[in-house]
Order: structure tokens, then sequence, then C-alpha cells
């Protein structure tokens, strides 16, 4: 495992490391190599985009960058976890999830 596209020559903000998503996209930037063992991305979505009910075979965090955002879940009862830029959430392995942004965000997620 090694990381890529991230600055050598000048340090720069994450978000500066993605650009704002085109309407009706969600666009993603890897920042490690092909690796089982841990993966490192950076997200954008645009305003009015979201990620289905998802599940990861590992520990996943969020840190958001940028924007505020929502952490849902399929498990009922269970209450929507209000994410604010600077805050970082982990959802368990095997846990099915979603991010619902409330409007145009920025992303960190690692799963590991």
């Amino acid at each position: 495992m090694g990381l890529r596209n991230l600055p050598t020559d000048v340090a720069r903000t994450l978000t500066s490391l993605i650009d704002d998503a085109e309407p009706g996209r969600i666009s993603s930037c890897s920042l490690t190599r092909l690796s089982d063992a841990c993966q490192i991305t950076l997200l954008s979505f645009a305003a009015g985009e979201s990620v289905s009910d998802e599940e990861y075979p590992a520990d996943t965090m969020y840190y958001l960058l940028e924007g505020c955002a929502s952490i849902t879940f399929a498990q009922e009862g269970r209450a929507p976890v209000p994410l604010a830029a600077g805050e970082v959430f982990l959802v368990p392995a095997g846990v099915r999830h979603a991010v619902e942004p409330a409007g145009a965000i920025k992303l960190l997620q690692l799963s590991l």
C-alpha cells in the first residue's frame, strides 16, 4: 500500500485536492493505491446528491471537511448522526448506512 494524489511540492488543504462536484454528480479522489487493508478517499458531493445505503467490511471513518451532512442507518430506530465541518464519525464494519448531505459537501472517508 502507498499514498498517492497528495502534494509533494507545497502544503495544501485537503479540500483543495478535489474540485467541487458538478451539479448532479459526486466526485472522488483516492489517496491510496489499491489495497484491501486501507482505503482513503476524498469525496465531493454536489447539492442534492447522496450515497444510498452501503455496508463496508472494514471500520469506516468520515471526516466532514466542508458543509453539513448526516449519517443515516438502515437499522430501524437508529437516529441519524449529524455532522458539521470539522467533525468526525466512525461507522463499524458491517453496519449498513448512508451519507445524506444538506447541500454541497466535501468529505474524507477512511476504511480499514
